[in-house]
């Protein structure tokens, strides 16, 4: 649980209130960690194939943007993402679900937003508006996910041997600042 007053993390998972701040406002984060679900990606079969001859075609397209210095200045086996954050309010203004998506850039269209390419990096169901506080502090979780990412991780590829490979967030999709 995360409070929405201050962002703070419960220590507890049955605490009622924030310890830091006192706040009623626990807001339940289920987590998905992005490195397995990428794995899930690779094993769909020519999902490699296609990403990394979509990556070779936007190394040439997108040469004079960073995205296409990123590609230029990386290996062949690095690949970039970009995030999603917003929020689905029902007419019950009681209820809404938050969910984080990450999308792989190199997977080209209209695989890039079949459901089995798209990563769910986690989802809250607060019941009112979460709060800038509570999404810095989700950030900072996803954010570990990231990093282990661009630092390369090893994937089993089908018909081919283990990768080492990166992943780049580059962008993000969201209705506020």
């Amino acid at each position: 649980f995360i409070c929405n007053g201050c962002g703070q993390l419960a220590s507890d998972a049955n605490a009622k209130s924030c310890s830091a701040c006192d706040s009623h406002f626990l807001v339940s984060f289920h987590y998905y960690p992005l490195v397995e679900q990428i794995q899930q990606v690779l094993l769909i079969p020519g999902v490699y194939q296609k990403m990394k001859k979509q990556r070779a075609a936007h190394r040439k397209d997108f040469q004079g943007t960073y995205y296409g210095k990123i590609l230029a200045n990386e290996t062949d086996d690095t690949f970039t993402m970009i995030v999603n954050i917003d929020g689905v309010v029902t007419k019950n203004k009681h209820l809404s679900l938050w969910p984080i998506t990450f999308m792989l850039n190199e997977i080209p269209f209209p695989f890039r937003r079949y459901c089995e390419s798209i990563l769910i990096g986690g989802a809250i169901a607060p019941t009112k508006h979460p709060s800038n506080k509570l999404f810095r502090t989700i950030l900072n979780i996803l954010a570990d996910d990231l990093r282990r990412l661009e630092d390369g991780v090893t994937y089993v590829i089908p018909n081919e041997s283990k990768r080492d490979m990166k992943f780049f967030l580059i962008g993000s999709c969201t209705d506020k600042p």
